[in-house]
């Protein structure tokens, strides 16, 4: 696994939050600012620029 960069979700905010799979219980760093767990979602649609 891994994290992923220059990359959107598209959706609402209601279909997204049904695609949560799990929470992860040990919260790390994102974004600089933020300490969040890590997050799993299942069926979540991306798109990536390389």
């Amino acid at each position: 696994m891994g994290r992923l960069k220059n990359t959107m979700v598209a959706g609402s905010l209601f279909s997204t939050a049904q695609a949560l799979g799990a929470i992860g219980s040990e919260p790390v760093w994102s974004l600089g600012s933020d300490f969040v767990p890590p997050l799993l979602f299942q069926g979540l649609g991306v798109i990536s620029r390389a």
